[in-house]
């Protein structure tokens, strides 16, 4: 299991995706709320579908329509939301054992790129991440542009 993210914020990896070994994985984006991602895990440890989950902590949370939240336990199960005050274009597609989500995208395409980059990549599943973020990038990625480091 794994997941990659790739944002105009700065160190997003530390606060968008969330693993469990032998659990699953949270991806919690756009409005991030940090507190989503260890209670998630330790409810799906627990037992609970990540649909469930899903709608336990959106039930409870004041700022859902402005999160994007998945979930994928160990039984490849996924559950995603993105909610209608995202920062648009923002949308999510989930299949069985995966989900792909992005907002504050240029075009509304990128998720659907990004699916399709990893389901016809070959390889294992860190080049099929990377695939998927690089076609995010090639369909127009972030409306705020793209960072990078000095001297690249």
């Amino acid at each position: 299991m794994g997941g990659a993210v790739q944002s105009h914020y700065f160190s997003v990896g530390g606060t968008v995706i969330w693993p469990l070994p032998g659990v699953g994985v949270v991806a919690t984006q756009a409005m991030v709320n940090p507190d989503f991602g260890p209670l998630e895990l330790k409810l799906m440890k627990e037992g609970h579908s990540p649909k469930d989950v899903l709608g336990q902590m959106l039930s409870a949370d004041s700022g859902r329509k402005m999160r994007q939240v998945a979930l994928i336990n160990t039984r490849g199960e996924t559950a995603a939301f993105t909610g209608n005050k995202c920062i648009g274009e923002a949308g999510h597609i989930k299949g069985s054992g995966y989900s792909v989500q992005a907002n504050m995208m240029l075009k509304s395409t990128v998720w659907k790129v990004m699916e399709y980059a990893f389901l016809h990549t070959e390889g294992p599943l860190a080049e099929r991440l990377l695939a998927a973020l690089e076609a995010a990038e090639g369909e127009g990625g972030d409306i705020r542009g793209r960072r990078c480091r000095t001297g690249e």
